[in-house]
């Protein structure tokens, strides 16, 4: 079992009766633009229509908390930024096949934290709004991006 599953199975049992009623939309996900100064802006593919697609997302999120929160359902949205796994690094060698590490690099540059997230970190975010502790969060789209979109 991969550390992603057993960390889905952790998420799974963690979460009593309550929590099940709580919608956590774990689609966001996006690098968006990154430049480097000697190198061509690397633009994802489709950008246009993924921008469309993300803010379709919010909007539903924000209805659906509209239509749902006196039913005590929360929805929240988890908005991650560059994260060090599989999807990165494919995405590192289908936009710069020549040179992933340089892809890598530069979205690592135009995060002010300088790195990407861990899956675990992610997967923490979502246990908190998956939790009690979170019990007041409803309709929001948390980011957890290392400050990438501040900028």
């Amino acid at each position: 079992m991969s550390e992603v599953e057993r960390l889905e199975v952790e998420f799974k049992e963690a979460l009593n009766a309550r929590d099940r009623e709580t919608l956590l939309n774990v689609h966001l996900k996006a690098i968006g633009m990154v430049s480097q100064p000697e190198k061509p802006p690397v633009i994802a593919p489709n950008k246009k229509a993924y921008e469309r697609l993300i803010h379709a997302v919010i909007g539903l999120v924000k209805t659906a908390c509209l239509e749902n929160a006196a039913a005590g359902v929360r929805i929240n949205a988890l908005a991650p930024g560059p994260v060090d796994n599989r999807m990165m690094q494919s995405l590192a060698e289908q936009s710069n096949p020549d040179d992933p590490a340089g892809f890598t690099e530069a979205v690592m540059s135009a995060n002010p934290m300088g790195r990407y997230g861990s899956n675990e970190e992610i997967a923490n975010l979502a246990l908190f709004l998956a939790s009690d502790e979170s019990s007041y969060c409803n309709g929001g789209v948390y980011l957890a991006d290392g400050g990438l979109t501040s900028g």
